[in-house]
């Protein structure tokens, strides 16, 4: 579900869009950051996802 809305999510995965939201601020404080941008930042600064170019 990459690029997507809270909204989108919420409507493929038959959720209200609060609950998603409040699914997207957990992960935020679990990681420490307030937005996705800082969350991809730090996930790409420690290698978690991995570009599969050869």
């Amino acid at each position: 579900m990459l690029g997507l809305r809270e909204k989108q999510i919420a409507e493929q995965n038959n959720q209200n869009p609060h609950t998603t939201h409040d699914h997207v601020k957990r992960i935020f404080r679990k990681y420490g950051v307030s937005s996705r941008s800082a969350l991809m930042a730090l996930w790409l600064g420690k290698g978690l996802i991995s570009n599969n170019n050869p």
